[in-house]
């Protein structure tokens, strides 16, 4: 029996990354690389996103000439994403506006089954600038959470209500890493919506007060909601994605045994295969042109695919 792998990779490279979201992540674009123009800002320019009652932003590299929603320099101050090259911005409590919220909220790519346990994830990182006011880092708060629902919070703000189904109970300080916030429920109806944000009320936000200034602002990362743990779990610590040759084609997807590299430009360029532990699992050298990798031989799992060394794609093997 001829064993079968499939491999999903990451937005990075256009023809893979829909349909490996489709099937283990819940959140479609979920670090909002993919957009309808340009965001400048705006998160309902980044595909499948909306506010949810506030005024949330998109920042995206394709706005680094605005300066303010740019990446990594914007107006929160100056954060490399935690995955790809996007993330959004929320500001989630604000002193001089009562229980006023900064939600975004997306339809999730199909409903929750009731009765089934999911896992949840995203990064947060703490603004240590915002607005450009010098070293005020604001105020940091807890209660970033994941509020699933039936009806779409888009038009309308969601509640704050002091209910999310998943929640930080932690106040989130850090201004330099990203903080992952994770749990787990089991879906009690049929969810087609996700929102993420603050969901709590004033009274019910704990909160440190670093400066004067009147928003705690958070960057939002990589969300993730699945029925499998390992998917919303897999870390590509130290690996920095540096895709330096649009012209490398990866396919086809998904792939049973043979997985080609097409587009390469120098005879002797070295491919690697790792573990998202970092350990080596099959290299090889490639030729001009097009090759071809026998991948059946691998253990489903995560892995990420190296090219001399400096070019990297992530991608995973997940059985059927």
């Amino acid at each position: 029996m001829i064993k079968k792998v499939k491999i999903f990779l990451t937005s990075y490279l256009v023809i893979l990354t829909s349909f490996f979201y489709s099937q283990t992540n819940l959140v479609p674009n979920p670090s909002f690389e993919d957009t309808i123009n340009c965001p400048n800002g705006d998160i309902n320019k980044v595909k499948f996103w909306f506010d949810s009652g506030g005024d949330a932003e998109g920042f995206n590299p394709c706005s680094n000439s605005y300066t303010s929603f740019g990446v990594p320099n914007n107006i929160g101050g100056h954060r490399t994403p935690y995955d790809g090259n996007s993330y959004a911005g929320l500001g989630l409590y604000f002193t001089h506006l009562p229980n006023v919220r900064e939600n975004i909220c997306v339809q999730l790519a199909q409903p929750l089954v009731k009765g089934t346990n999911y896992y949840v994830s995203a990064y947060i990182s703490r603004s240590d600038n915002l607005d450009g006011q010098g070293d005020s880092t604001g105020i940091a708060i807890n209660k970033f959470g994941f509020l699933f629902s039936t009806l779409s919070h888009t038009a309308n703000p969601a509640p704050i209500n002091n209910f999310a189904q998943v929640y930080s109970s932690a106040i989130i300080t850090d201004t330099l890493n990203w903080t992952k916030i994770e749990g787990s429920f089991v879906a009690d109806s049929v969810y087609n919506y996700l929102t993420v944000g603050n969901f709590y009320d004033d009274s019910h936000t704990n909160k440190i007060m670093y400066s004067n200034r009147n928003c705690a602002y958070y960057y939002v990362d990589m969300i993730c909601v699945s029925t499998n743990s390992l998917t919303c779990n897999y870390t590509f610590s130290g690996i920095k994605t540096l895709l330096k040759n649009e012209s490398i084609k990866i396919y086809p997807n998904p792939v049973n045994d043979i997985l080609y590299l097409d587009g390469i430009t120098e005879n002797g360029m070295i491919f690697k295969l790792f573990t998202t532990t970092g350990v080596a699992v099959m290299e090889g050298k490639l030729e001009k042109g097009k090759n071809q990798i026998i991948v059946s031989p691998l253990a489903r799992g995560a892995y990420i695919i190296e090219l001399n060394q400096k070019l990297f794609y992530k991608l995973l093997l997940i059985p059927e």
